[in-house]
């Protein structure tokens, strides 16, 4: 069996728009561009997210966990979209 297969990676561009999405909230809008951002702000970042993500999953509900999620998401692909440019 493969992987990775082409129905979970589907899915899995389904998800990433999903998270994607959360960028154009009117909490994110107005937000500093991840371009400006060097790689420890971001590492900082992403540190935060894991620790209210632990929250979300031992405190919260499904709904809280996903949320964070769709932030480290988010966060992953700036990283990568920084390291890609430079």
């Amino acid at each position: 069996m493969a992987r990775v297969t082409d129905k979970e990676k589907e899915e899995f561009h389904t998800l990433l728009k999903l998270s994607l999405s959360k960028l154009e909230s009117p909490k994110n809008k107005d937000k500093e561009h991840w371009s400006e951002l060097d790689l420890y702000k971001l590492r900082d970042m992403l540190l935060i997210e894991m620790q209210e993500l632990n929250y979300a999953v031992n405190h919260g509900d499904g709904l809280d966990a996903n949320s964070e999620i769709d932030d480290i998401i988010n966060i992953a692909c700036f990283f990568k979209h920084n390291l890609h440019k430079n």
